[in-house]
């Protein structure tokens, strides 16, 4: 029998036997004696792979109902044996050299690789167990605080994660020692080598040929690895990033994506003339004075909870609200996940090529806010959690609101949700009694509200739980059928929160109706997507959400079946707004990639819709019947917003070619800012101009290391700031381009309250700056300094530089 050596110089112990201590000669073995000193390992990963779709089976079936998961998991089971080979001939590769060195640092480099895999693994499983698909590249579109965040606030199952994976590492022990003692004869080897081969053939060209492996197939997610799914998309997103160029705008189908829109300008490609149809005012009395405008945009709020959904009612008020106002109940958001919902609904914005809310703010874009703001509208941004998350804050200070009302704002008498030792924010209940209570507190002018629920998100957490588990046993004990109780206890946590979303939705518009002013308010609400940890049904029901426009204005009550999206939201009103009251300046010129909302009570699709895939893709498309689903799938759409699989080259072709142009509009426009010109921001933005635009040419010599840009501008008032720089021409060295610094200096105490710098190379010769000043005393004398930092004293040409400082909203 081999002996048997510990080594405890590593994280995992490995179990060597004799034969392959460190040993002089193992640089003259054959390729063969190397490979059976390998064999272990394959039997290790195989059965690591066999541990790993059995636990996955064991999680889906606990937390989920999901129709032939064992036959899913059985094809995923096949798929991850194969996979598990083709990792073994990658890894055999660094065991082959190193073993030449060392047998123990083979064994030790494939051993902690091996255990860097599966901990992560384990990491993803967690992640699609909750999600029900499997994490890709959109991880890199979030900050590191907003992961953490989520992770912290997401019911995170940390402790089982830690133990999961420690018992992984000593199954990867255990397994290695086990397989060591087989008799690794010539037989077994060459079966091995045949194995590895035959793996690596079936991933690279059978796996993807397979039926059940076929994205058509809703039992895809299922069979798909999870860390192949992840490290292909991963790798897939960083080796494109910055390889398409976008300096060139060839767009073929820009009139078949954006129908009936008149462009103006090859500069600015999304440029068109206002559309001033107005579609709403046949629906509502007129007034005497600009409405009161309150958004209540409600996280996870489907439109399959508006109405009977399970044989049962979950949100009865806004279902009820819903058949007193304009209600259609075929609108699409832009994005599945949260970041995209405030800039279409705001700003009919592009997607960029992250999301618009993760675009550099100083791209210049109108949005209701700052267009209305001009005319005397106060904006005010409720929300319940961090206004950091998804960029929301920045978003609303760079479009000029007023107030920002979020976790961090909320006094003590409030009470905290804490997951742990983390602070998440505050339910749904308290948003609307905070909400309630600040709107009292405002100006009695004309006011822009928008509310930003989030009981119906992680971590779920509800005042007066009990109250909500009974309303569920009551829905359970209702006639509904065996199969829709067995999937609602299933969910019946989230199904709780959905109640209890609609009881704080009850609370906000009644407070509002006991409010001066409710007779001239309009209700604008939706969700920011579908729901993910309720299923849904299909890959377009993840984007479909309910609009409902509620007011004591609306004559009678309404349902438009046709097909629109939060991008409609915007153009409609302001078009309303601007015919039904009058006297409003509106921009003759938008980028609004949004139409007027389609009014038809049949179904119908006007204009083609790319959504941006949880990857932040723009490669899915729904264009009159059909959805083209990961550029291959095609899908026929019929009235109840089903889909069936469908067959037409044709169709899939003009679909991806109009998704390819839509692609390119989106980050040329973005990245080159290239939405609207600057001189028709500040004509029509509510903007204050504190430096007027200005050019100017610098020459900066080598004995001089400070050169004035603006300099000691006072700041008279609060609010936010917007510094703005672009040089025509610069030197293109690294070495020798000075720093831009954006100073805020208190002359009355000399403290320096805001130094940033920027590089004008890194921000390819641009510079914006924003910056909030939020607390002014009558003795503070705060002064704006702009200015070059040639730290290296280098001489330093920039000519054709324009600049402008100028403050947001009110």
């Amino acid at each position: 029998m081999n002996a048997v050596h510990i080594t405890t110089s590593s994280t995992i112990f490995l179990f060597l036997p004799s034969h392959l201590r460190i040993n002089p000669m193992l640089k003259k073995q054959p390729f063969l004696q190397i490979f059976s000193s390998f064999f272990p390992w394959i039997i290790t990963c195989v059965g690591v792979a066999l541990f790993f779709r059995v636990f996955e089976t064991i999680g889906l079936r606990t937390n989920h109902i999901i129709d032939q998961l064992y036959l899913s998991e059985s094809w995923g089971l096949i798929c991850d044996l194969f996979l598990a080979g083709t990792l073994c001939t990658g890894l055999f590769i660094p065991y082959f050299l190193i073993s030449k060195i060392s047998s123990k640092g083979a064994n030790i480099t494939v051993g902690i690789v091996l255990s860097i895999f599966s901990i992560s693994h384990i990491g993803l499983l967690f992640y699609f167990f909750q999600m029900l698909v499997p994490l890709n590249q959109s991880l890199f579109g979030y900050s590191m605080q907003e992961i953490i965040h989520t992770l912290r606030t997401a019911n995170t199952p940390f402790i089982p994660f830690a133990c999961l994976s420690l018992a992984c590492i000593f199954l990867i022990i255990f397994s290695f020692k086990i397989s060591q003692k087989i008799n690794n004869r010539v037989s077994l080897t060459i079966a091995a080598v045949i194995f590895l081969l035959f793996s690596l053939i079936f991933t690279l060209f059978i796996s993807n040929k397979l039926p059940v492996n076929d994205k058509k197939n809703p039992a895809y997610n299922l069979v798909v690895n999870k860390s192949c799914y992840f490290y292909r998309s991963a790798i897939s997103y960083k080796t494109q990033a910055g390889k398409a160029g976008y300096d060139v705008i060839d767009t073929r189908h820009k009139g078949v994506l954006f129908p009936g829109k008149e462009f103006v300008s090859s500069e600015y490609p999304l440029l068109s003339l206002t559309e001033k149809r107005d579609v709403l005012s046949p629906f509502f009395t007129k007034s005497d004075s600009l409405p009161t405008i309150v958004f209540v945009l409600v996280e996870g709020l489907g439109n399959r909870f508006i109405g009977d959904y399970l044989g049962a009612q979950f949100m009865p008020f806004l279902s009820d609200l819903a058949s007193k106002g304009l209600y259609w109940d075929n609108v699409l958001s832009t994005t599945e996940r949260s970041y995209g919902s405030i800039p279409s609904i705001l700003a009919s914005a592009p997607y960029g090529e992250k999301g618009f809310a993760f675009t550099d703010n100083g791209l210049y874009h109108f949005s209701l806010l700052n267009i209305l703001g001009k005319h005397d509208y106060h904006s005010t941004f409720f929300y319940g959690q961090p206004s950091w998350f998804d960029q929301a804050k920045d978003f609303f200070y760079r479009n000029g609101a007023d107030r920002i009302e979020h976790a961090y704002t909320f006094p003590g008498k409030y009470e905290k949700i804490m997951v742990g030792d983390y602070f998440w924010g505050y339910h749904d209940k308290d948003l609307a009694k905070r909400t309630l209570e600040v709107i009292d507190s405002l100006p009695a002018s004309r006011r822009i509200d928008f509310i930003y629920t989030g009981s119906m998100h992680p971590p779920f957490t509800l005042s007066e739980p009990g109250k909500y588990e009974k309303r569920i046993d009551t829905i359970l004990k209702s006639a509904v059928s065996k199969k829709n109780k067995d999937f609602i206890q299933k969910y019946r946590d989230y199904f709780a929160s959905v109640l209890f979303s609609d009881d704080a939705i009850r609370m906000l518009i009644e407070g509002y109706a006991q409010r001066p002013g409710f007779e001239n308010t309009i209700f604008v609400i939706t969700g920011d997507h579908n729901m993910s940890h309720i299923p849904p049904g299909s890959e377009l029901e993840k984007y479909h959400v309910p609009l409902i426009i509620y007011s004591p204005l609306v004559k009678q009550p309404r349902v438009f079946h046709s097909v629109n999206s939060h991008l409609d939201i915007t153009p409609t009103l302001l078009s309303f707004l601007n015919n039904h009251w009058g006297g409003l300046e509106l921009p003759d010129r938008n980028a609004f990639i949004g139409k007027i909302l389609d009014t038809c009570s049949h179904f119908q699709n006007t204009q083609p819709f790319v959504f941006m895939t949880q990857g932040q893709l723009t490669t899915d498309i729904f264009s009159e019947n059909h959805l083209l689903f990961q550029k291959d799938n095609l899908y026929k759409i019929d009235e109840n917003f089903t889909m069936q699989p469908a067959e037409n080259d044709s169709i899939r072709h003009l679909l991806n070619a109009l998704a390819d142009d839509f692609t390119l509009l989106n980050k040329y426009t973005c990245l080159k800012n290239k939405l609207i010109p600057k001189e028709l921001y500040y004509k029509y933005a509510d903007i204050s101009m504190v430096v007027p635009p200005f050019e100017a040419n610098y020459w900066i010599n080598e004995k001089q290391e400070f050169y004035n840009i603006i300099h000691e501008q006072p700041l008279l008032q609060k609010g936010i700031y917007f510094f703005d720089l672009s040089a025509g021409n610069y030197p293109v060295s690294q070495s020798e381009v000075p720093h831009i610094v954006a100073e805020i200096k208190n002359l009355t105490t000399q403290e320096t309250l805001l130094w940033e710098t920027f590089n004008l190379i890194d921000r390819n010769g641009k510079v914006h700056c924003l910056f909030h000043v939020d607390s002014l005393n009558t003795e503070d004398q705060l002064v704006f300094n702009a200015f070059f930092w040639n730290e290296k004293k280098m001489p330093f040409p920039v000519s054709a530089a324009r600049g402008a400082l100028y403050k947001l909203g009110k």
